[in-house]
């Protein structure tokens, strides 16, 4: 992936997230999303990974097992409290959403 392609994800990220977004958009906001938390566990990223996990269950983009397994692994084994929380919260929300389904 170009760093220009990276950029590309991002700015279309933090544009969706913005504003009132129509379904395509969010579509694309999902895509994004999980393309650049792929990404980041590609290249052996720790925090930035469960940062980006945070995002992508933000935008509601369904996450394939291994990258929560993935980021549960670089969240337990940071010393940073916050981003222990970080990896808490997204799996809460996840689980969350999925006892309304």
């Amino acid at each position: 992936m170009t760093r220009q392609t990276v950029r590309t994800l991002k700015r279309a990220l933090r544009d969706g997230l913005r504003g009132t977004a129509s379904e395509t958009e969010r579509v694309q906001i999902r895509e994004s999303a999980l393309a650049l938390l792929t990404r980041s566990v590609d290249m052996g990223h720790k925090r930035l990974a469960v940062i980006r996990l945070e995002m992508a269950v933000g935008t509601g983009a369904s996450i394939p097992q291994e990258l929560w397994v993935y980021c549960a692994r670089m969240a337990d084994a940071s010393s940073d409290p916050k981003l222990q929380t970080i990896y808490k919260s997204a799996a809460i929300s996840v689980a969350q959403k999925s006892r309304h389904v």
